[in-house]
């Protein structure tokens, strides 16, 4: 069954769950543990959901690192990449096809070392990092789309004892709960190697040579019809 089809059959219980969660005054740091454990477990690569179903906002600052990326000006880039936002049309947003993200090729950022910041940071799980898309309510509408998401609440709700029944009344308390946040910066410790794990994913995605990403780009603007074979070495999955 697809990320998607599951993550709709849980909307309902992940409601339920933060309702059950706000109740019970449970801290958001032993979820984001637990998140950034599978993320390390999930090549991103082989989903992309994110790339394909996000309104992704930018700044002047983001707008100017995909400029010099890409070797343009500023003022073309934001010509060329973005559009105002719909709900705030002072406001900038990375221009999208029927595809996803235009800089999205196959599963591949083709603009991955400079990517916006709002891609950078997701799925919003750093330890101890607080934001509007680290907010549990934020956490629940991807859980359908992304599988870091939703395998990280199926684990939470597991570590805190929570269980849904028939009639959608919750059960399991505080005390249930086996991961403090003092043993949540312990289990943290092994993440030491998050950096190592990035840093090994970023000098994989340099294969793809940055004259060959600027070149997909071009050709994907300017012959849309075309239909453009990135021959460059993709991701291995890591699991």
């Amino acid at each position: 069954m697809q990320i998607r089809q599951l993550g709709i059959s849980k909307e309902a219980e992940n409601q339920d769950f933060r309702r059950y969660l706000s109740a019970h005054h449970h801290r958001i740091e032993p979820f984001q543990v637990l998140a950034t454990q599978i993320q390390q477990q999930i090549d991103c690569t082989t989903c992309a959901n994110c790339c394909r179903n996000s309104v992704v906002p930018v700044d002047e600052s983001d707008i100017d690192v995909i400029a010099r990326y890409l070797g343009v000006e500023g003022e073309q880039a934001k010509r060329l990449y973005t559009v105002a936002d719909s709900d705030a049309p002072t406001r900038r947003v990375l221009q999208s096809t029927r595809d996803g993200c235009i800089f999205l090729d196959g599963n591949l950022c083709v603009i991955y070392q400079a990517r916006p910041k709002a891609c950078r940071d997701f799925p919003h799980v750093a330890l101890g990092v607080r934001s509007l898309g680290g907010r549990l309510s934020s956490h629940c509408r991807w859980a359908s789309l992304c599988p870091i998401i939703y395998n990280a609440l199926g684990s939470y709700k597991h570590l805190v004892g929570y269980h849904r029944r028939a009639t959608g009344v919750a059960t399991g308390g505080a005390a249930q709960v086996t991961l403090s946040l003092d043993n949540a910066r312990h289990a943290a410790s092994p993440l030491a190697k998050t950096a190592d794990a990035t840093a090994d994913r970023d000098k994989s995605l340099k294969k793809v040579p940055q004259t060959r990403q600027k070149r997909l780009i071009l050709v994907k603007l300017f012959a849309p019809g075309l239909r453009v074979q990135n021959t460059g070495q993709m991701l291995l999955p890591r699991n």
